[in-house]
């Protein structure tokens, strides 16, 4: 919730889209990809990351959502 507020606010504050904002996403994309990276080794410590690659997937599309009514 905490990281859907901030992306979203950050995109509202400097009036800009997720498709002039793309740059901003990279690092997410990329820390997801960790994510599943580590939990495809299948370490007791993987269970908490997976549990935050699910929620980080979930938000994308309702981020995208918000983005293209509010544009």
């Amino acid at each position: 919730m905490l990281l859907y507020v901030y992306i979203n606010g950050y995109l509202h504050l400097h009036r800009l889209s997720l498709v002039t904002a793309w740059p901003a996403f990279v690092p997410l994309l990329a820390f997801q990809s960790l994510i599943r990276t580590i939990s495809s080794m299948n370490q007791p410590a993987s269970t908490f990351l997976l549990r935050s690659n699910r929620s980080i997937s979930a938000w994308l599309p309702r981020l995208y959502a918000v983005n293209l009514l509010a544009g």
